[in-house]
């Protein structure tokens, strides 16, 4: 029986943690430079600055957003919630 060791994760003792991802779209801000607006369906989610989208995207996807102009993703769920900078923390 072959595992695809992409799809596993590691068991650290407790329970695997299932892998939950946003759709998410990226926009710039229109007031500040080097800066996006992240929104969820119609969820504005926050911003983040152009470093951190480097850390929230896949190598595919910093290309299509980059050179292709995509603005639609899917990512880690996790990854959102530590690069982007919410107004309301």
């Amino acid at each position: 029986m072959k595992t695809d060791m992409k799809k596993t994760q590691e068991n650290n003792g407790k329970k695997c943690a299932k892998m939950e991802y946003l759709d998410i779209e990226i926009f710039n801000h229109f007031l500040k430079a080097y800066t996006y607006i992240i929104w969820n369906k119609k969820h504005l989610l926050g911003e983040i600055v152009e470093d951190d989208i480097l850390k929230l995207l896949d190598e595919v996807q910093l290309i299509d957003f980059y050179h292709f102009d995509k603005t639609k993703f899917k990512v880690e769920k996790s990854k959102v919630e530590k690069y982007i900078n919410r107004n309301d923390k």
